[in-house]
Protein backbone atom coordinates (compact mmCIF):
# COMPACT_ATOMS: atom_id res chain seq x y z
CA UNK A 1 0.00 0.00 0.00
CA UNK A 2 1.48 3.37 -0.95
CA UNK A 3 2.80 5.08 2.24
CA UNK A 4 0.91 8.24 0.79
CA UNK A 5 -2.53 6.74 0.55
CA UNK A 6 -0.97 5.66 4.89
CA UNK A 7 -0.68 9.52 5.38
CA UNK A 8 -4.20 10.80 3.90
CA UNK A 9 -5.91 8.13 5.84
CA UNK A 10 -4.18 9.63 8.91
CA UNK A 11 -4.28 13.24 8.38
CA UNK A 12 -8.84 12.10 6.91
CA UNK A 13 -9.17 10.32 11.00
CA UNK A 14 -6.94 13.93 12.37
CA UNK A 15 -9.48 15.93 10.58
CA UNK A 16 -13.04 13.51 11.73
CA UNK A 17 -11.73 13.57 15.22
CA UNK A 18 -11.33 17.64 15.63
CA UNK A 19 -15.07 18.08 13.93
CA UNK A 20 -15.85 15.40 16.64
CA UNK A 21 -15.01 17.42 19.24
CA UNK A 22 -16.44 20.68 17.76
CA UNK A 23 -20.18 18.62 17.44
CA UNK A 24 -20.52 18.71 21.09
CA UNK A 25 -20.40 22.26 21.44
CA UNK A 26 -22.36 22.73 17.95
CA UNK A 27 -25.05 20.54 18.56
CA UNK A 28 -23.88 18.60 14.85
CA UNK A 29 -23.03 15.12 14.30
CA UNK A 30 -20.00 16.42 11.86
CA UNK A 31 -18.49 12.84 12.82
CA UNK A 32 -20.84 10.55 10.99
CA UNK A 33 -20.80 12.54 7.90
CA UNK A 34 -17.23 12.70 7.43
CA UNK A 35 -16.79 9.19 8.23
CA UNK A 36 -19.60 8.58 5.74
CA UNK A 37 -17.60 10.87 3.15
CA UNK A 38 -14.07 9.64 4.00
CA UNK A 39 -14.52 6.24 5.02
CA UNK A 40 -17.16 5.00 3.44
CA UNK A 41 -19.27 4.40 6.35
CA UNK A 42 -20.99 6.47 9.16
CA UNK A 43 -21.77 3.91 11.75
CA UNK A 44 -19.15 4.26 14.82
CA UNK A 45 -17.17 1.02 14.43
CA UNK A 46 -15.72 1.81 11.02
CA UNK A 47 -13.50 4.64 13.08
CA UNK A 48 -12.91 2.60 15.45
CA UNK A 49 -11.68 0.00 13.16
CA UNK A 50 -9.32 2.87 11.38
CA UNK A 51 -7.99 3.80 15.24
CA UNK A 52 -6.89 0.43 15.64
CA UNK A 53 -5.34 0.50 12.16
CA UNK A 54 -3.84 3.86 12.60
CA UNK A 55 -2.48 2.15 16.30
CA UNK A 56 -0.99 -0.61 14.89
CA UNK A 57 2.68 -1.24 13.55
CA UNK A 58 1.84 -3.36 11.08
CA UNK A 59 -0.04 -1.08 9.20
CA UNK A 60 2.76 0.85 8.70
CA UNK A 61 5.16 -1.48 7.78
CA UNK A 62 6.50 -1.09 4.14
CA UNK A 63 4.46 -3.28 1.60
CA UNK A 64 2.28 -4.76 3.91
CA UNK A 65 -0.60 -5.84 1.85
CA UNK A 66 -2.71 -8.44 4.38
CA UNK A 67 -3.51 -6.14 6.88
CA UNK A 68 -7.05 -5.75 6.01
CA UNK A 69 -8.03 -9.43 5.70
CA UNK A 70 -9.25 -9.73 9.20
CA UNK A 71 -11.54 -6.80 8.23
CA UNK A 72 -12.37 -6.04 5.00
CA UNK A 73 -12.99 -8.90 2.30
CA UNK A 74 -11.40 -9.54 -1.42
CA UNK A 75 -13.95 -9.31 -4.38
CA UNK A 76 -14.17 -8.96 -7.75
CA UNK A 77 -13.96 -5.80 -9.15
CA UNK A 78 -16.89 -4.20 -10.87
CA UNK A 79 -18.47 -0.85 -11.78
CA UNK A 80 -21.79 -0.92 -9.64
CA UNK A 81 -21.50 0.41 -5.90
CA UNK A 82 -23.72 -1.23 -3.46
CA UNK A 83 -25.12 0.96 -0.39
CA UNK A 84 -26.39 -0.95 2.23
CA UNK A 85 -28.61 1.77 4.47
CA UNK A 86 -30.43 0.36 7.78
CA UNK A 87 -29.20 -0.84 10.94
CA UNK A 88 -26.06 -2.50 12.38
CA UNK A 89 -26.51 -5.00 9.50
CA UNK A 90 -24.96 -2.53 6.85
CA UNK A 91 -21.69 -2.00 8.72
CA UNK A 92 -20.76 -5.97 8.02
CA UNK A 93 -22.26 -6.44 4.77
CA UNK A 94 -20.16 -3.36 3.27
CA UNK A 95 -17.30 -4.36 4.88
CA UNK A 96 -16.22 -5.33 0.91
CA UNK A 97 -12.55 -3.91 -0.76
CA UNK A 98 -11.39 -4.59 -4.62
CA UNK A 99 -8.26 -5.85 -3.90
CA UNK A 100 -5.83 -6.90 -0.82
CA UNK A 101 -3.61 -2.96 -1.41
CA UNK A 102 -7.33 -1.15 -0.75
CA UNK A 103 -7.30 0.09 3.20
CA UNK A 104 -11.43 0.89 2.39
CA UNK A 105 -14.06 -0.44 1.20
CA UNK A 106 -14.62 1.79 -2.11
CA UNK A 107 -17.31 -0.19 -4.32
CA UNK A 108 -19.41 -0.70 -0.85
CA UNK A 109 -20.88 1.39 1.37
CA UNK A 110 -22.74 1.66 4.55
CA UNK A 111 -25.42 4.38 5.57
CA UNK A 112 -26.14 3.69 9.44
CA UNK A 113 -29.43 5.10 10.61
CA UNK A 114 -28.69 4.56 13.97
CA UNK A 115 -30.77 1.49 16.38
CA UNK A 116 -33.54 0.87 14.18
CA UNK A 117 -36.55 -0.75 14.39
CA UNK A 118 -39.07 -1.37 12.66
CA UNK A 119 -41.92 -1.46 14.77
CA UNK A 120 -40.65 2.20 15.55
CA UNK A 121 -41.34 3.34 12.05
CA UNK A 122 -45.04 3.88 12.78
CA UNK A 123 -43.58 7.07 13.94
CA UNK A 124 -43.88 9.63 10.86
CA UNK A 125 -41.26 11.61 13.07
CA UNK A 126 -38.46 9.06 13.06
CA UNK A 127 -38.67 8.06 9.69
CA UNK A 128 -38.27 11.46 9.10
CA UNK A 129 -35.69 11.93 10.84
CA UNK A 130 -33.76 8.74 8.94
CA UNK A 131 -35.39 10.68 5.56
CA UNK A 132 -33.54 13.69 6.60
CA UNK A 133 -30.01 12.07 7.21
CA UNK A 134 -30.08 9.89 4.12
CA UNK A 135 -30.86 12.66 2.06
CA UNK A 136 -27.69 14.43 3.82
CA UNK A 137 -25.79 11.37 3.36
CA UNK A 138 -27.06 9.71 -0.14
CA UNK A 139 -25.26 12.28 -2.87
CA UNK A 140 -27.12 11.88 -6.43
CA UNK A 141 -24.02 11.94 -8.71
CA UNK A 142 -23.68 8.92 -11.07
CA UNK A 143 -26.71 6.76 -9.79
CA UNK A 144 -27.11 4.51 -12.49
CA UNK A 145 -24.13 2.92 -11.35
CA UNK A 146 -25.25 2.42 -7.65
CA UNK A 147 -27.11 -0.13 -5.84
CA UNK A 148 -29.06 0.55 -2.74
CA UNK A 149 -30.19 -2.23 -0.49
CA UNK A 150 -31.70 -1.45 2.79
CA UNK A 151 -31.57 -3.78 6.12
CA UNK A 152 -33.93 -3.71 8.69
CA UNK A 153 -35.70 -5.79 11.25
CA UNK A 154 -32.98 -7.90 12.95
CA UNK A 155 -33.62 -6.26 16.32
CA UNK A 156 -37.04 -6.43 16.05
CA UNK A 157 -36.42 -10.44 15.71
CA UNK A 158 -33.58 -10.49 17.98
CA UNK A 159 -35.32 -9.03 20.71
CA UNK A 160 -38.56 -6.29 20.33
CA UNK A 161 -41.02 -9.26 19.64
CA UNK A 162 -40.40 -11.15 22.33
CA UNK A 163 -40.68 -8.26 24.71
CA UNK A 164 -43.89 -6.71 23.11
CA UNK A 165 -45.35 -10.02 23.88
CA UNK A 166 -43.98 -10.81 26.95
CA UNK A 167 -45.06 -7.22 28.24
CA UNK A 168 -48.80 -7.44 26.46
CA UNK A 169 -47.68 -4.16 24.87
CA UNK A 170 -49.41 -5.83 21.69
CA UNK A 171 -52.61 -8.37 22.32
CA UNK A 172 -51.18 -11.18 20.49
CA UNK A 173 -48.83 -12.23 17.24
CA UNK A 174 -51.19 -11.12 14.57
CA UNK A 175 -50.99 -7.17 15.83
CA UNK A 176 -47.71 -7.23 16.51
CA UNK A 177 -47.07 -8.58 12.63
CA UNK A 178 -49.68 -5.59 11.61
CA UNK A 179 -47.63 -3.68 13.14
CA UNK A 180 -44.44 -4.92 12.12
CA UNK A 181 -46.02 -4.48 8.05
CA UNK A 182 -47.05 -1.04 8.46
CA UNK A 183 -43.97 0.46 9.81
CA UNK A 184 -42.08 -1.32 6.72
CA UNK A 185 -44.31 0.14 4.77
CA UNK A 186 -44.40 3.71 5.77
CA UNK A 187 -40.28 3.32 5.38
CA UNK A 188 -40.43 1.77 1.96
CA UNK A 189 -43.21 4.50 0.69
CA UNK A 190 -40.87 7.77 1.52
CA UNK A 191 -37.54 6.27 1.13
CA UNK A 192 -38.22 4.94 -2.62
CA UNK A 193 -40.06 7.99 -2.78
CA UNK A 194 -36.05 10.40 -2.06
CA UNK A 195 -34.59 8.09 -3.83
CA UNK A 196 -36.86 8.47 -6.99
CA UNK A 197 -36.10 11.95 -6.36
CA UNK A 198 -32.10 11.63 -6.48
CA UNK A 199 -32.41 9.44 -9.60
CA UNK A 200 -31.82 5.90 -8.20
CA UNK A 201 -33.69 2.86 -9.65
CA UNK A 202 -31.66 -0.01 -8.24
CA UNK A 203 -33.35 -0.54 -4.92
CA UNK A 204 -33.47 -3.58 -2.97
CA UNK A 205 -33.75 -4.76 0.46
CA UNK A 206 -32.99 -8.02 1.97
CA UNK A 207 -34.22 -10.85 4.15
CA UNK A 208 -33.44 -10.78 7.97
CA UNK A 209 -30.67 -12.46 9.49
CA UNK A 210 -31.79 -15.01 12.86
CA UNK A 211 -29.72 -14.48 15.61
CA UNK A 212 -28.15 -18.42 16.35
CA UNK A 213 -27.82 -17.09 19.65
CA UNK A 214 -30.00 -19.57 22.59
CA UNK A 215 -32.18 -16.30 23.80
CA UNK A 216 -33.47 -15.62 27.08
CA UNK A 217 -36.79 -16.11 28.26
CA UNK A 218 -37.28 -13.04 30.72
CA UNK A 219 -40.63 -12.88 32.41
CA UNK A 220 -41.56 -9.92 32.79
CA UNK A 221 -40.44 -6.00 32.04
CA UNK A 222 -38.43 -5.74 35.07
CA UNK A 223 -36.21 -9.11 34.14
CA UNK A 224 -36.01 -7.99 30.42
CA UNK A 225 -34.63 -4.49 31.31
CA UNK A 226 -31.90 -6.29 33.91
CA UNK A 227 -30.48 -7.78 30.60
CA UNK A 228 -30.42 -4.98 28.83
CA UNK A 229 -28.30 -3.51 31.21
CA UNK A 230 -26.04 -6.10 31.03
CA UNK A 231 -25.83 -7.21 27.35
CA UNK A 232 -25.45 -4.38 24.33
CA UNK A 233 -27.13 -6.91 22.29
CA UNK A 234 -29.89 -8.92 24.47
CA UNK A 235 -31.80 -12.01 22.77
CA UNK A 236 -34.95 -13.55 23.49
CA UNK A 237 -37.00 -16.43 22.97
CA UNK A 238 -35.81 -19.81 21.54
CA UNK A 239 -34.39 -20.24 18.62
CA UNK A 240 -37.09 -21.80 16.53
CA UNK A 241 -39.61 -19.13 18.23
CA UNK A 242 -37.39 -16.20 16.26
CA UNK A 243 -37.28 -18.64 13.34
CA UNK A 244 -41.03 -18.71 13.20
CA UNK A 245 -41.04 -14.95 13.28
CA UNK A 246 -37.95 -14.75 11.02
CA UNK A 247 -40.05 -16.44 8.20
CA UNK A 248 -43.08 -14.61 8.77
CA UNK A 249 -40.94 -11.34 8.87
CA UNK A 250 -39.44 -12.22 5.18
CA UNK A 251 -43.11 -13.10 3.96
CA UNK A 252 -44.25 -9.55 5.06
CA UNK A 253 -40.56 -7.88 3.36
CA UNK A 254 -40.91 -9.91 0.17
CA UNK A 255 -44.77 -8.66 -0.14
CA UNK A 256 -43.77 -5.55 0.17
CA UNK A 257 -40.86 -5.68 -2.29
CA UNK A 258 -43.26 -6.34 -5.14
CA UNK A 259 -46.12 -3.81 -4.02
CA UNK A 260 -43.19 -1.08 -4.15
CA UNK A 261 -41.28 -2.75 -7.23
CA UNK A 262 -38.05 -3.22 -5.50
CA UNK A 263 -35.98 -6.17 -5.48
CA UNK A 264 -36.35 -8.92 -2.74
CA UNK A 265 -32.50 -10.51 -1.67
CA UNK A 266 -32.16 -13.71 -0.01
CA UNK A 267 -29.90 -13.40 2.92
CA UNK A 268 -28.02 -16.34 2.18
CA UNK A 269 -27.59 -18.13 5.85
CA UNK A 270 -28.23 -21.44 4.25
CA UNK A 271 -25.20 -21.41 2.03
CA UNK A 272 -22.31 -23.37 2.72
CA UNK A 273 -19.21 -21.02 4.65
CA UNK A 274 -17.33 -23.83 5.53
CA UNK A 275 -15.55 -23.52 8.69
CA UNK A 276 -16.15 -20.17 9.30
CA UNK A 277 -19.19 -18.94 11.59
CA UNK A 278 -21.36 -17.04 10.10
CA UNK A 279 -22.56 -15.02 12.70
CA UNK A 280 -19.56 -14.33 14.75
CA UNK A 281 -20.94 -12.66 17.57
CA UNK A 282 -24.39 -14.49 17.11
CA UNK A 283 -26.00 -10.86 16.12
CA UNK A 284 -23.57 -9.96 12.93
CA UNK A 285 -22.91 -11.26 9.71
CA UNK A 286 -19.08 -12.13 10.24
CA UNK A 287 -18.35 -14.96 7.82
CA UNK A 288 -16.57 -13.99 5.04
CA UNK A 289 -17.88 -16.36 2.63
CA UNK A 290 -21.23 -15.25 3.18
CA UNK A 291 -20.66 -11.21 2.81
CA UNK A 292 -19.34 -12.09 -0.21
CA UNK A 293 -21.94 -14.25 -1.49
CA UNK A 294 -24.49 -11.58 -0.37
CA UNK A 295 -22.60 -9.04 -2.66
CA UNK A 296 -22.35 -11.02 -5.54
CA UNK A 297 -26.09 -11.74 -5.23
CA UNK A 298 -27.20 -8.61 -5.40
CA UNK A 299 -25.31 -7.76 -8.59
CA UNK A 300 -26.99 -11.09 -9.54
CA UNK A 301 -30.53 -10.17 -8.85
CA UNK A 302 -30.51 -6.58 -9.41
CA UNK A 303 -28.58 -5.92 -12.61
Amino acid sequence: MNFLIKIKILLFFLFIKFFSKIEKILMKNFEEYFSYLFFSSNHPSRIHEVSQKLKSFDYWKKNNNNFNSKFFINTNKTKNKIIFVGDSQAEYLSRIINNRNDILSLNSKSLWLGTSLVIGLNSDRTVQKMMNKINLLLKNNNTKDKIVIITLGTIDIRAIFYELLVTKTVRNEFELLKIFTSGLDNFIKKFKLLLNKKGYKKIGIIEIFNSDKKGGEPKNYHEIKMIKIKNQYPTFGSINQRKEWTNKANKIIKKLAKKYNISFIPNQMTSNSGNEKVLGDGVHPTSKFLIQKINKNILNVIN
